[in-house]
């Protein structure tokens, strides 16, 4: 789990403190009306301010009507009538209003039942602090797991999902589709040309290996400057068969691994910066780990970079603490990227990044749906800090 701590937490907390202190009047609930409107408020307004927090913001607007609005009237005496999105009220009563009358205690029951229908909206928009969601806008796109669902150390991991139709954003209408979280530019530490450490775990829930004319460019994490410049780097599927290590120059490719390991390290904006070929493997440079060999087990992966403008750049890659990649040499070519941010920033979820081959070859055909958790990322200035199993035989806790 992120190293932030989740402000939706801190929301409910905060809450529930403010509900224990509300007395009941005789004012038929119109006085708790003003003091829930006022204290949540108040409430936004101490929050901090963060990419992730502006998410909480927009839920607790939005979820007032149906949890905090009934509870308060409830408690103070007042009777309710809640409709809830999809269903209907007293004519005229657009969704989400409360409106009526009801005895107490069906009220109470009736802020329940909208508190229980509201929970999974709160939860399937909640994110970790100092992200936001990229791009499909689908409840199902990106949430915390549940009981049950695989965590790698604690309670809780990061889920994601990509269906057939998903898109959002710039990617409707192209070859692309993804469910992605991406870092805000704001919070990143990484800089260019500075050692930087990243640690986290991967759990492939339902990928396999494809064939070239099934392949989709899936990528599962990327380190990128800003907007649409290429990723200094990240991990993409290929396909079976695909990049030739044995003709990639060992200057820049560390030998290794089988074709059956279809998870590979890309260089992609050097690569497309100084026009790498099959001498460079077009900048897949590192084979990693097979999602087929894995499914349904953790990975634990480890990154140790400086973002390199020049020969004294690095990337080194460990998976379940061997090395599997080890490169030494420039990372980030682009002057206009490296003057455009104030450092990298990560993305990681499921993106389908060429789904043209797809297409072509099977037309219509639904693409399969993808599902994946990570758990315990963590970037910082040494192994020690960030490596999933280190921290564990440290006997450090949890990211939760």
């Amino acid at each position: 789990m992120q190293q932030h701590k989740i402000a939706r937490l801190w929301v409910v907390v905060a809450l529930a403190s403010r509900l224990d202190r509300v007395a009941p009047s005789a004012n038929n609930g119109q006085g708790c009306d003003a003091l829930a409107k006022a204290g949540v408020r108040k409430l936004a307004t101490k929050l901090p301010h963060s990419a992730g927090v502006s998410a909480v913001r927009k839920v607790l607007r939005g979820l007032f009507a149906l949890i905090l609005l009934p509870v308060l009237v409830a408690g103070c005496g007042g009777t309710i009538t809640i409709t809830l999105p999809g269903g209907s009220g007293a004519p005229g009563t657009p969704p989400g209003a409360v409106s009526g009358s009801a005895p107490p205690k069906v009220a109470a029951k009736v802020a329940a039942r909208a508190a229980a229908r509201a929970a999974p909206v709160a939860k399937a928009l909640a994110l970790p602090v100092g992200y936001a969601r990229l791009y499909s806008p689908a409840a199902h796109a990106f949430r915390f797991s549940t009981m049950g669902e695989p965590v790698r150390r604690g309670v809780t991991s990061e889920r994601f999902e990509l269906r057939e139709g998903d898109c959002g954003g710039s990617d409707c209408g192209t070859s692309r589709a993804r469910t992605e979280i991406a870092q805000d530019r704001t919070v990143t530490t990484a800089r260019l040309d500075r050692d930087i450490w990243y640690g986290w775990s991967f759990y492939n829930a339902s990928m396999r290996a494809v064939t070239r004319d099934r392949s989709l460019g899936t990528v599962l994490g990327q380190w990128k400057l800003e907007g649409d410049q290429p990723s200094s780097f990240r991990l993409v599927q290929v396909a079976s068969g695909d990049g030739d290590m044995a003709r990639c120059n060992s200057a820049v490719c560390t030998k290794g691994g089988g074709p059956g390991d279809d998870v590979m390290l890309e260089l992609d904006e050097m690569a497309q910066a100084a026009g790498w070929g099959a001498a460079q493997n077009k900048g897949r440079i590192c084979r990693l780990f097979s999602l087929e060999a894995n499914r349904g087990r953790w990975v634990d992966i480890v990154v140790n970079t400086n973002f390199g403008t020049d020969k004294n750049g690095y990337v080194r890659v460990w998976v379940n603490c061997e090395l599997r990649c080890n490169y030494q040499g420039q990372v980030v070519s682009s002057r206009a990227a490296r003057a455009a941010s104030p450092g990298p920033t990560d993305r990681r979820g499921i993106f389908n990044s060429f789904t043209e081959r797809w297409t072509k070859a099977l037309g219509a055909t639904p693409k399969p749906t993808l599902v994946a958790y990570y758990d315990e990322f963590l970037s910082g200035a040494s192994r020690a800090e960030v490596d999933t199993r280190m921290r564990a035989a440290q006997g450090l806790p949890p990211v939760n």
